[in-house]
């Protein structure tokens, strides 16, 4: 089993990453984060490029200073809209507000939530 956690301080509004696992070298596939955007988790079936995409849309909204970002629920939307393995992936979501969301597909294997 592996555990991801992403987490956001209120106080600094920084966001952050951890996993553990049984699995060798997770830490260069799982956790990914980008200062002042967020952090991501991704799992499972694991697609690191879900995590850069995650964090791409969420870094544009930011620098265009999209007011009413979108809402991770809605950027796991839109990574797993075409990804044809999404029913096999877990991902988890924190923007630099605090907002989270996270993803457990239904293929997912043993316990996953």
């Amino acid at each position: 089993m592996t555990f991801s956690i992403v987490a956001w301080d209120p106080i600094t509004k920084m966001t952050g990453v951890a996993v553990a696992t049984k699995h060798l070298a997770v830490g260069s596939t799982v956790p990914h984060a980008r200062s002042q955007i967020g952090s991501v988790a991704t799992q499972a079936q694991t697609n690191p490029l879900l995590a850069h995409q995650a964090l791409d849309i969420l870094e544009t909204q930011k620098h265009l200073n999209i007011k009413d970002s979108l809402e991770p629920k809605h950027v796991i939307d839109m990574v797993l809209a075409t990804d044809s393995d999404r029913h096999k992936r877990q991902i988890q979501i924190v923007d630099s507000h605090g907002r989270t969301a996270a993803w457990t597909g239904s293929e997912c294997m043993n316990w996953a939530g």
